[in-house]
C-alpha cells in the first residue's frame, strides 16, 4: 500500500507569517523589550490553524525565522534565541534589542537567502 502526502510544508511561508506577526506586535507596542512569550495556541492561529506547522515543523520554521535581520547588517537578527516549553505550551523569544528598536522606527526586515537551505 502506498500513501501519498498531500500537504508539503512550506517552511519559508510560515517563517514569513511568524515574522509578520512579530513585527506587528513590535510596531503596536505589545513587544517592548528583548524577551516576550506567546502561547503556542497563538502561533497555531498565526499559522492559520495548521497543526503540523505549529508542532512537528515548528523548529524548522523557527530555524529560518531566526535569520531575519534588519537594515543592511545580517548580524542584526531579530530573534537571538527561542525556547519552546511544551509543558506550559509557551514559546519564549529573546530578541535583539537594537533590532526591536530599529523596527519601531521603520526599519525593514530582510529574509535569509533561501538558497542556503536544503
Amino acid at each position: 500500500m502506498s500513501v501519498n502526502f498531500t500537504n508539503k510544508p512550506n517552511y519559508f511561508f510560515f517563517a514569513q507569517a511568524l515574522i509578520n506577526f512579530l513585527q506587528g506586535k513590535i510596531q503596536s507596542g505589545v513587544i517592548t523589550d528583548s524577551r516576550h512569550s506567546f502561547a503556542l495556541a497563538t502561533i497555531y492561529e498565526t499559522f492559520g490553524q495548521d497543526l503540523a506547522a505549529s508542532t512537528a515543523n515548528l523548529d524548522g520554521i523557527l530555524n529560518i525565522a531566526d535569520n531575519y535581520y534588519a537594515g543592511d547588517d545580517p548580524q542584526q537578527k531579530l530573534i537571538e534565541q527561542y525556547r519552546i516549553n511544551a509543558e506550559s505550551n509557551q514559546i519564549e523569544f529573546i530578541f535583539n534589542e537594537a533590532t526591536v528598536n530599529a523596527i519601531k522606527y521603520g526599519a525593514e526586515l530582510h529574509a535569509p537567502d533561501p538558497t542556503l537551505y536544503e
